[in-house]
């Protein structure tokens, strides 16, 4: 004969599992986690801080004309952050303008401030792209990693054309 025998903690277990999943998908980073033998479970949940802003200039970028893309990083925590670094991510057939890093170091992201990373970029052929970048760095109370992911879409055009050149044509194939 089996006899089935219940664990009281694999209940509060599971439950803080799932709210940690859902947690984690909202921004939050799930820190720490005790059970103890009277049944009840601790859990501890950080706010990520970061927030991250994309914004390419100009908005339609030319083929083989650089572009800026430029990175807004907040602090919206109140603990400084430390170590902080941006990294891009550029999609094949992008570049970067010589002399510019794919990490840039930030240094201190002071509590409740914001910081830019910039970097001018060129595309070789037209289309949607994806560019993504990640700010990475450390809480300097708990010493804990911290991160934040932000991605942008990002129109590619062809080279235009002569516009006042078509514009002559144009007028000129109507008078004949």
């Amino acid at each position: 004969m089996i006899q089935k025998t219940k664990n009281k903690l694999f209940y509060p277990v599971v439950i803080i599992s799932f709210i940690t999943i859902a947690l984690l998908g909202s921004g939050f980073i799930f820190t720490e986690a005790q059970g103890s033998s009277s049944g009840s479970v601790t859990a501890t949940v950080t706010i990520n801080p970061l927030s991250l802003k994309l914004r390419n200039s100009p908005r339609s970028p030319i083929v083989a004309k650089d572009f800026s893309l430029r990175t807004t990083i907040d602090n919206t925590g109140s603990v400084d952050l430390i170590n902080a670094e941006a990294e891009i991510f550029l999609p094949a057939g992008f570049k970067l303008v010589a002399g510019q890093d794919q990490t840039q170091l930030l240094g201190t992201l002071s509590g409740n401030r914001k910081k830019r990373a910039n970097w001018n970029i060129l595309a070789a052929s037209s289309g949607d792209y994806i560019i993504t970048v990640e700010v990475s760095a450390t809480d300097s109370l708990s010493g804990q990693p911290v991160s934040q992911v932000a991605s942008t879409l990002i129109t590619v055009r062809d080279k235009p054309g002569n516009v006042v050149a078509a514009f002559l044509s144009f007028i000129s194939n109507i008078f004949r």
